[in-house]
């Protein structure tokens, strides 16, 4: 085995490890992406449409987080706009 074909083959097996990686990596956030919807379905009075839009939300700005359904139970703004969803930032 020359040198250049041990080169060549360390560099595959490095994309084929971050390959594998990257695709445990989607698979452990499909995962979570629906344990959220779940508990949001369950914890709270949001239909499908407002998920999707404060999921949305959450991930367009990184800085925003979603307040977890025990926080916003007890601590919901008084507002009147009853289609809003409360996202909080850091």
């Amino acid at each position: 085995m020359t040198p250049t074909t041990l080169k060549k083959n360390q560099e595959i097996d490095i994309l084929k490890r971050e390959h594998i990686e990257r695709n445990y990596m989607i698979q452990k956030f499909e995962g979570l992406d629906e344990v959220l919807r779940f508990m949001l379905k369950q914890n709270t009075n949001l239909d499908e449409n407002d998920t999707e839009e404060m999921m949305a939300r959450a991930l367009a700005n990184e800085s925003s987080v979603v307040v977890p359904c025990s926080f916003a139970a007890s601590h919901v703004p008084d507002n009147d706009d009853d289609d809003e969803v409360y996202i909080g930032t850091i």
